[in-house]
């Protein structure tokens, strides 16, 4: 069992992991044998989310030597992991050859902290762009604002896109540097255009910039709601069963049309409908209750 579905089972919404500051140069080290992208050279942060879990890392100054210190002063009791000395692993190659370069481990402990102070201070910025330029659409769509994301420097623009299209999609890892870059230039085009990425797709115009979710991906999405419970669509709109009598189904409402009937149905009713493109109406959730 995974270690956030154990948390899951026990109701644990926070846990504490022991990295310290000796795992976070090793991380840098290998990140840079990996030719990382700018961002990963900041390889962890103190506070995260991820799979539903907050992770918090109280450690991440403290070098382990200073925790070994502690624990043989204070007679705890620990256990060292026998791969911590494994050669055949490239992690514990690089500690070996940094703890016999101690003062090159030291340099590269300040520049971690340069590239960590770097990267809030793009993480303030891409902040600062998604509140004045991001808006999230009740239809579970994004827009942005595409004559001041277009004025941005590349580097901004790619993370913002990869925030995006990260969240929408519900991807755990960031896109590749390769499919950002192919986006972010035909996003500065201005014929519309329609691309696929992440689990989205990006909807090119003059004035905005469309995130979308691809229908594809949720085609097979299914809920039932029993009667007077409530359940999250697509992890982004909340559906509430307010019925004390009947339980609802819900599917996408491309899946519905391609029912003939309902196909009637849909252009009987076309003209009440608030006007959206297609791909997005697609992706929206119909509710059933026979």
């Amino acid at each position: 069992m995974s270690i956030s579905k154990f948390c899951k089972n026990k109701n644990i919404d926070s846990l504490l992991i022991a990295h310290h500051l000796d795992d976070m140069i090793e991380t840098f080290c290998m990140r840079i044998l990996k030719k990382t992208r700018f961002d990963g050279l900041c390889p962890m942060v103190d506070h995260r989310k991820l799979f539903e879990l907050n992770l918090i890392r109280p450690f991440l100054q403290i070098r382990k030597e200073s925790i070994y210190d502690y624990a043989n002063l204070n007679n705890i009791k620990f256990f060292e992991d026998p791969t911590n000395r494994n050669n055949k692993f490239i992690r514990t190659k690089i500690r070996i050859f940094l703890e016999a370069n101690q003062n090159l481990k030291y340099k590269l402990s300040k520049s971690l902290g340069l590239f960590c102070k770097i990267k809030k201070y793009f993480d303030y910025h891409t902040h600062s762009f998604f509140i004045s330029n991001i808006s999230v659409e009740k239809e579970g769509y994004i827009k942005i604002n595409k004559k001041n994301f277009i004025m941005l420097p590349e580097f901004l623009n790619l993370r913002i896109l990869n925030k995006v299209i990260m969240s929408l999609g519900h991807n755990t890892y960031p896109l590749r540097s390769k499919t950002l870059f192919r986006i972010s230039k035909i996003l500065l085009k201005d014929n519309f255009s329609v691309i696929s990425a992440g689990g989205c797709l990006i909807a090119n115009n003059k004035s905005y910039i469309l995130i979308i979710r691809e229908y594809n991906k949720i085609k097979s999405l299914k809920l039932t709601i029993p009667k007077g419970k409530q359940a999250i669509w697509d992890k982004k709109l909340i559906i509430t069963n307010l019925s004390d009598s009947f339980k609802i189904s819900i599917t996408p409402l491309g899946k519905e049309l391609t029912d003939k009937s309902f196909i009637d149905f849909y252009n009987s009713k076309k003209k009440y409908s608030k006007k959206l493109p297609f791909i997005i109406k697609k992706t929206l959730p119909v509710i059933k209750t026979l």
